[in-house]
């Protein structure tokens, strides 16, 4: 399956408002359903069910930001049931539809992170988990390294996630602003993935929730904490490719709340 796992997962982005089974998915590629999800699984990281879940709901956030209709918005996702689409959408988003909706009303996630962005270098951190644990204290830290396209202007967002990909928030995330560096010495003991997006700055306010066009680069191999020594990663932030996993939440909503947090 290795050489077509780009045209199968790009098959998938392309049909993110149809529900179809992995077993129509497997035959249509010719595999069987139990071959096709072991490998499948093998070469990405999460089974197909959780992928298309995740590639829904990044497009989702873009729908729901063009439409007047969340219903609308739901069905050309591929979602029949209304509450089984909200219940997918407060989990990834921390927002229900009509919340997100409202927002991009207000334009108040944009003004904050137009505001964030007046100022100097900055690394913001969100944590998904009690900072104050002791525990959590790493002796050994993580040097990260984003290298990004000459000119870029924007937010750098990088995670670390409990599977190779985005279907919610990060246990941390750091928002990276004239900066491409930063430490992660803080995190509870685990394996993650660590991922990172950016988001350019930009006068559309619906650029910065269009995560779907967004730069990104992810490690497929899990680092385990504790670290046994200081470790270096670095990201090669690019247009995304077809295997890469779908951003199926909203940084900017964690940077601002990361934000309100701090003062």
């Amino acid at each position: 399956m290795k050489d077509k796992i780009s045209e199968i997962t790009n098959y998938m982005r392309e049909h993110t408002d149809r529900e179809i089974s992995v077993e129509e998915l497997a035959d249509r590629f010719g595999y069987s359903k139990f071959h096709f999800s072991r490998e499948f699984k093998k070469l990405i990281g999460v089974t197909p069910n959780e992928y298309w879940g995740a590639l829904k709901m990044e497009r989702s956030l873009v729908e729901l930001s063009r439409s007047s209709s969340i219903l609308q918005g739901q069905l050309n996702t591929g979602y029949q049931s209304t509450g089984t689409f909200s219940s997918a959408f407060l989990k990834s988003t921390g927002f229900t539809p009509g919340q997100y909706q409202e927002e991009m009303k207000k334009l108040s996630l944009y003004k904050a992170t137009k505001e964030f962005e007046q100022k100097e270098k900055s690394v913001i951190t969100h944590y998904a988990f009690n900072k104050r644990n002791p525990a959590t204290v790493q002796n050994k830290k993580l040097f990260v390294t984003c290298h990004m396209p000459e000119g870029f202007k924007g937010i750098i967002f990088v995670g670390l996630f409990l599977k190779p990909f985005s279907s919610q928030v990060p246990i941390l995330g750091k928002a990276l602003l004239k900066t491409n560096q930063c430490i992660i010495d803080r995190i509870p003991n685990g394996d993650y993935y660590p991922m990172a997006c950016s988001i350019r700055s930009s006068m559309n306010p619906f650029s910065y929730f269009h995560l779907d066009k967004q730069l990104r680069d992810l490690h497929r191999t899990p680092l385990r904490f504790p670290l046994e020594t200081d470790t270096e990663i670095s990201f090669t932030l690019r247009e995304i490719l077809p295997t890469d996993p779908a951003i199926s939440f909203s940084p900017i909503k964690l940077l601002i709340n990361a934000l309100k947090r701090k003062k």
